[in-house]
């Protein structure tokens, strides 16, 4: 039984849902971030690779494909015309080049890849990827869990009779999406409150507890979701068909972010990615899809004319260029993905 607050969540969600099949001017961007089969997903940041490629063969058919920075331009000049449809990804994974490029490639379809400059050249995961990765899909953890945060502060959890997972739990946790379901247990919860905990912390500071957390774990398999390096960046921003954008050096909160540290971030970001890919960065993607009170003023300033959230919705005449929202894929069905599209560029 959905707890009230995931009702409500749901039912905001249907009637965004329902709003973006009336036909309007404008466009829209889809937001992805891996394109690769994954055993857990939480976040609904993967899709598989037969997914994605029948969902782009589809764009291209509807001949209004563009960049990010394509579709602001569009907006910027009043929307007049067939409505563009832009594809965004986040984060800079290595399998956007690997995976996504060859098939955004065969059916012609440009993307714009907004990347956290200071996860280039890491070979670890990403914390979030670590995380899910180590309590949603170990079959075996130590009881309780004690962390020394940098604060100074302890943490503690407990996983009870959930520290050894048999398969049912294990698939339980692996089909969790925790957008749209609550927590069902220890494992679930935990992963919350440690993602709760690790987000607004410096890079550091972070990758000091992912460390702990890992022993703690006794996890000894590799990362197989890390970044590009930046020969691999290089390369992959050669494409005809990639925009790059910026996404803060380390992907950092912006909304708890003081002011200095947020515009560093964003600067610093831009200039580590026009010297990696000699590209000029016109667009930029809020992590986290959060912003402060003048995080559009700081990325104005640091040079950019389009931004992008996760707030969820259809582009038009009239939007903000510097707060336009998304459409986050996930595992969504082929035949609602079409659906989509075609109310947004009919015939």
């Amino acid at each position: 039984m959905p707890s009230l607050r995931t009702h409500l969540r749901l039912q905001r969600m249907k009637l965004a849902w329902q709003s973006l099949f009336a036909p309007k001017p404008g466009g829209m961007i889809l937001l992805y971030h891996r394109v690769q089969d994954v055993a857990s997903d939480p976040w609904r940041m993967a899709v598989r690779p037969e997914d994605f490629d029948r969902q782009m063969a589809f764009l291209a058919r509807l001949g209004t494909a563009c960049t990010v920075s394509g579709l602001a331009d569009h907006l910027a000049r009043g929307a007049t015309g067939a409505p563009r449809i832009a594809v965004s990804f986040d984060d800079g994974y290595l399998d956007n080049k690997e995976v996504a490029l060859p098939i955004l490639e065969r059916h012609g379809v440009p993307a714009s890849f907004y990347v956290t400059s200071g996860a280039i050249g890491r070979d670890d995961a990403f914390w979030w990827d670590r995380l899910h990765r180590i309590l949603l899909e170990e079959p075996s953890l130590p009881r309780e869990l004690e962390l020394q945060l940098p604060s100074g502060r302890r943490f503690t959890g407990s996983l009870g009779s959930e520290a050894e997972a048999g398969q049912k739990l294990l698939t339980a946790c692996r089909t969790w999406s925790a957008d749209l379901q609550p927590a069902a247990g220890p494992r679930q919860r935990l992963l919350l409150a440690l993602w709760e905990e690790l987000a607004p912390l410096d890079p550091e500071a972070r990758r000091r507890v992912v460390q702990d957390l890992d022993k703690w774990s006794g996890s000894r398999r590799p990362a197989q979701e890390r970044p590009m390096r930046p020969d691999e960046l290089r390369e992959f921003a050669r494409s005809a068909l990639v925009e790059i954008g910026g996404h803060t050096r380390n992907h950092i909160d912006l909304s708890r972010a003081a002011r200095d540290v947020a515009a560093r971030e964003i600067a610093d970001d831009r200039d580590d990615l026009r010297r990696m890919t000699g590209q000029e960065l016109r667009s930029f993607a809020l992590p986290f899809g959060r912003a402060g009170g003048d995080t559009a003023e700081l990325i104005r300033q640091a040079g950019y004319t389009s931004a992008t959230t996760s707030r969820f919705g259809r582009c038009a005449p009239g939007s903000s260029l510097l707060h336009l929202p998304r459409i986050q894929i996930g595992e969504m069905p082929f035949k609602q993905f079409q659906t989509m599209l075609r109310s947004a560029v009919p015939a």
